[in-house]
Formats: C-alpha cells, structure tokens, sequence
C-alpha cells in the first residue's frame, strides 16, 4: 500500500477539491516490478495509466 498526503483546493467553479497526485509514483513502482510480475491490476477513472498499460 503506498499513501501520500492530499492537498485540498478551491477550484475555479468555487467547489473544494481535493488531490492525491500519486499516479506517476505507481506508474513507476509498476515498470519496476514488472519483470517480477505476471499481471498488474489498476482500478482507475481516469486514462492516467494508458501508456502503462
């Protein structure tokens, strides 16, 4: 389990937001892995991860 601060913001349409930013980290932990690994599975609802995969 990897975990990271969050930062909170007031975006432009005045909502609070809230951000993890940790996508590059577990892109990076997955290429390194990868040769020790048969499958990864990444639950996300963004395409962060499509050049990952």
């Amino acid at each position: 389990m990897v975990t990271k601060p969050t930062v909170e913001f007031v975006a432009a349409t005045g909502r609070r937001k809230v951000k993890g930013n940790i996508d590059i980290g577990v892109a990076i932990d997955a290429m390194e892995l990868a040769e020790h690994l048969d499958h990864v599975a990444i639950f996300s609802g963004d395409g962060d991860f499509r050049s990952l995969v």
